[in-house]
């Protein structure tokens, strides 16, 4: 189903241009796509860009480009279902012939990289194929032996010919694709994250520390640390720690992993207030995020946000939160030992905070800092994220 959206005077300039490049997107999830991704791409200049994804599709404002929903079950793999999905990626390469194809999420790479294989065996034009992995995702990370060995056998025939990239958020999901022999290092990229708007996203400096007001913001997934963040905020409670616990997120019933808060009996120093619509706002009200994460992150954005906000960062020390924590500095890294996160390390860390108001201040001033220094900024990802589409030379962001 196609959602007419409509273009701005600056757009409609932009498709008159004849030499005007095409970028064709698909993206597993609307919502993730809008959230994390679409920000890179609404003000590309001289590009005609249409993105495809899954899920369902509400949105709330105009957009700068046209946003459609096609059938991508983000879920599970489904023999029937995925082939047909896959002649449909064709349809849409044939309607579009694009410059560059962008696929986003495990099954669109998979799917789709295969679909820009086919179509370049015969198309007149061969378009390129840029492909984004935020993080190794539950099939690399935990899936079944089988379904790995498939979609790695998958991946390695699409990524076989042509003119391919993969872009990773940090080094270690790189070498793990190129350990597994997806592809050759030089058809890698690295992208400093998602990109945050730091004018929405204000540093708030010398806000007061007491109580410590401590935020978890993400799907509410077990693997994202969820029910140990409960657990954290019962254990302080017991402590005689003073300190304000806050959940924000959205349930998904269809994810095995996801945690419906109103089966459980929260504490009364915990807060849950659904699904956030206004981050920076409730960033700017927060001093601390707690992601006591063992889900195979790329880099998580609300670890980038809080940094911009001024936030001190508690995280476990997993790749991708290591590109924006540094340890005593802007925040903490908890130790994860067999698929559980430091317990006590967590609790030590907010028994510091809560005790030394000053120490808080200047770990989200150094967050603040690193957030600029790392070009975690969203103008900073957008030149990355260009370059890297159109094949312009390396940028200061790839490593």
């Amino acid at each position: 189903m196609h959602i007419p959206l409509g273009v701005t005077h600056g757009e409609t300039a932009m498709f008159k241009t004849r030499e005007m490049a095409g970028l064709l997107i698909f993206c597993n999830d609307c919502d993730y796509f809008i959230a994390h991704r679409y920000d890179q791409f609404s003000q590309l200049e001289d590009v005609e860009v249409n993105a495809y994804c899954g899920g369902e599709l509400q949105l709330r404002e105009k957009r700068a480009f046209s946003i459609t929903r096609f059938s991508c079950d983000r879920y599970s793999f489904r023999p029937l279902r995925d082939f047909l999905l896959l002649v449909q990626m064709l349809v849409l390469l044939k309607r579009h012939a694009p410059e560059v194809v962008h696929t986003i999420t495990i099954k669109p790479n998979l799917l789709g990289g295969l679909a820009v294989r086919i179509y370049n065996l015969f198309a007149a034009r061969k378009c390129r194929l840029v492909m984004m992995t935020a993080g190794l995702g539950r099939i690399f990370a935990g899936g079944k032996g089988w379904m790995r060995r498939l979609v790695v056998l998958g991946l390695k025939a699409a990524l076989s010919g042509g003119d391919i990239v993969a872009v990773f958020e940090n080094t270690a999901d790189r070498d793990h694709w190129v350990s597994l022999g997806i592809l050759k290092r030089s058809s890698t990229r690295l992208l400093p994250g998602a990109g945050v708007d730091p004018h929405k996203f204000r540093f708030a400096p010398g806000r007061a520390a007491s109580p410590l007001r401590i935020l978890f913001a993400s799907r509410l997934l077990k693997s994202k640390g969820l029910e140990l963040f409960i657990d954290i905020a019962t254990e302080m409670a017991c402590r005689g720690i003073v300190a304000e616990f806050i959940i924000a997120g959205r349930h998904d019933p269809k994810d095995p992993d996801s945690v419906d808060l109103s089966e459980h009996h929260l504490p009364a120093n915990v807060s849950y207030i659904g699904p956030c619509t206004d981050m920076p706002s409730l960033l700017s009200s927060t001093h601390v995020v707690l992601l006591p994460t063992v889900y195979s992150e790329g880099l998580p954005r609300i670890l980038i946000e809080a940094a911009a906000t001024g936030n001190v960062l508690i995280a476990s020390d997993i790749p991708g939160c290591r590109r924006i924590v540094d340890h005593g500095k802007n925040g903490f890294l908890l130790p994860v030992r067999g698929g559980k996160v430091d317990f006590e390390g967590i609790v030590g860390a907010i028994e510091a905070l809560v005790a030394n108001p000053d120490l808080v201040k200047r770990m989200g001033a150094a967050g603040n800092a690193k957030f600029y220094e790392g070009g975690f900024d969203i103008a900073s990802v957008r030149t990355a994220m260009k370059a890297i589409l159109f094949n312009k030379p390396a940028n200061q962001w790839e490593m």
